[in-house]
């Protein structure tokens, strides 16, 4: 099953305590129009089996990695050849939605996993296997 989601990816951010000793998930608004996506590609019944993901993460190259005037299009020397971001909190992100959009029971069936970052139209591309 190979899922596309058009948009800015986002990586997970880490869990926040409260003064009251609450633990609440700051990624939690981000989380919301993803699931939505998700939602629409939805399996019928969720994997039960373990499974193999491949995530390709595509970012917005920031506009500070170009050139001004007539070489606009092109990019200054030594700039980053991969986006910022570590792979584990992309990958977390993305299957902590999975997970609350039924695509399986729970994270721990993913028993292989391959993330790539690159840079290009942003996109979030899933695709989830049974081993």
């Amino acid at each position: 099953m190979i899922v596309h989601i058009k948009g800015n990816p986002t990586p997970q951010k880490r869990h926040r305590h409260t003064k009251r000793g609450h633990t609440y998930d700051p990624s939690g608004k981000d989380k919301i129009p993803f699931i939505n996506e998700l939602l629409l590609n939805k399996p019928e019944i969720p994997f039960s089996e373990p499974l193999m993901m491949r995530i390709l993460i595509s970012v917005k190259r920031p506009k500070s990695h170009y050139r001004t005037g007539k070489n606009k299009d092109k990019l200054k020397k030594g700039v980053q050849q991969y986006p910022r971001g570590d792979c584990d909190n992309y990958a977390k992100f993305v299957m902590d939605c999975c997970e609350r959009s039924h695509y399986f029971h729970n994270d721990s069936q993913v028993v292989a996993l391959q993330v790539e970052k690159v840079y290009g139209e942003p996109f979030t591309e899933i695709y989830i296997g049974e081993v």
